[in-house]
C-alpha cells in the first residue's frame, strides 16, 4: 500500500531539494503543489539549471508528476569561440575525461562534441560540463565509447 503524504510536506521537500542543489537557484523557482503535482515557475538562466530543477522535484517520494512552467532568461549571445574555448577548459579540468580525445566545436551557441570516449559515463559527464558552461543553449553529443 503506497504512503500518501501531504501536498505540504511535497512541496517543502521540493524547495529543499532544490535549496540544496548547487546547479540550481532556488531563489527564482517558486514550486505549487497540488494533489501530488508539483508546479515549477520562475525564470533561470540555463537549460541546465532548468533540467536540474526538474530532476530535484521528481527526486521527492510522493511527486506523481512535475509540470515545468520555467522559462529561460538567457544572458546575451556569446561568440562561439569564446563558448567553445570555456568548454574545452571545463574539461581539461575534469579529472575523469581526457579531453584531448574530444573535439568541441560551437556555432550560435549550440555545441558539438565529437571523438572517443573510454565509457559511456564519460561520455555523459563531458555532455553535462559542457551543458553547465555560460551561454551554451544545447549539447549536441556525438561522442562514441571504444
Amino acid at each position: 500500500m503506497a504512503v500518501v503524504r501531504s501536498d505540504g510536506v511535497v512541496q517543502r521537500e521540493v524547495e529543499a531539494a532544490l535549496a540544496r542543489d548547487v546547479w540550481v537557484d532556488e531563489r527564482r523557482i517558486a514550486v505549487h503543489v497540488a494533489g501530488g503535482v508539483v508546479h515549477l515557475s520562475g525564470a533561470v538562466g540555463s537549460y541546465a539549471e532548468k533540467g536540474y530543477a526538474i530532476d530535484d522535484a521528481w527526486s521527492v517520494s510522493g511527486v506523481a508528476d512535475v509540470v515545468d512552467h520555467v522559462t529561460l532568461v538567457l544572458p546575451p549571445a556569446r561568440p562561439d569561440a569564446e563558448i567553445a574555448g570555456d568548454v574545452r577548459a571545463a574539461l581539461a579540468r575534469s579529472v575523469r575525461l581526457d579531453p584531448d580525445g574530444i573535439e568541441v566545436a560551437a556555432h550560435e551557441g549550440v555545441v558539438h562534441l565529437r571523438g572517443i570516449v573510454a565509457c559511456a559515463e564519460r561520455k555523459w559527464l563531458a555532455e553535462d560540463v559542457a551543458r553547465r558552461t555560460v551561454g551554451v543553449r544545447e549539447v549536441l553529443n556525438e561522442l562514441t565509447i571504444s
